[in-house]
């Protein structure tokens, strides 16, 4: 982790030298997130809905391009619904419905390239890599007529990396400030399944709407 703030430091000091800030970005929005790997791990775990949201800064390099680094909290959420088996106070076999949520915390650092384009409202196309440093993750176990446990954690203490592709509009309001509206999805490369490993290999896509402000610095946005 130490070498990637490092690097992520580096990469700053580069851009703020040879390009200028001409955007800063704040954004919030839900996000949609789904398991890949092995066809255990897609059949175990159930697409579900989370919240992601954090700062962008625009690097201008030329009229039309520029690059963009961000720095995002994720919060990555699957389902799984199945029976459980139980035995339960007399010792007598249950089956009930059960729900397994899954919810891994990340920090995001995409690094994109950016094409700008339009009139009144500006639109951008952006991809490149991101790194995703672990935060955190919860798994909650909730079964029909028992009280909510949470169980064991992942442990993975994985980063995470892939690519990102977005799509956003720019809706002025003011010679410096407009309002974004995107979509960003990532497709995460790394194995996360750490402690669940022999369920297979758990790796992520994430499709997230984005919501915000945009604030020209120095240039009108």
């Amino acid at each position: 982790m130490k070498l990637t703030l490092i690097l992520l430091l580096n990469l700053l000091f580069v851009f703020n030298s040879l390009a200028q800030i001409t955007q800063i970005d704040f954004m919030v929005g839900p996000n949609l997130s789904s398991a890949r790997g092995s066809n255990s791990t897609e059949e175990l775990w159930s697409p579900d809905i989370s919240i992601s949201g954090g700062v962008g800064i625009t690097y201008s390099v030329a009229t039309k391009s520029a690059i963009i680094v961000k720095l995002l909290f994720e919060n990555r959420a699957f389902t799984n619904t199945d029976k459980i088996n139980y035995t339960d106070e007399n010792n007598l076999p249950v089956e009930a419905n059960g729900e397994v949520n899954l919810n891994v915390a990340y920090i995001n650092i995409p690094f994109l390239y950016s094409y700008q384009f339009g009139n009144k409202v500006k639109f951008n196309i952006e991809t490149g890599p991101y790194v995703g440093i672990y935060l955190y993750d919860k798994l909650k176990v909730e079964v029909e007529g028992l009280p909510n446990v949470d169980a064991a954690q992942l442990n993975s203490n994985a980063s995470d990396f892939g690519v990102s592709l977005g799509f956003n509009a720019y809706y002025p309001v003011s010679d410096k400030m407009s309002l974004k509206f995107g979509v960003q999805n990532y497709l995460g490369f790394n194995d996360i399944s750490g402690d669940f490993s022999s369920f297979g290999d758990f790796k992520t896509n994430t499709l997230a709407l984005q919501l915000g402000i945009s604030l020209g610095i120095n240039s009108k946005i």
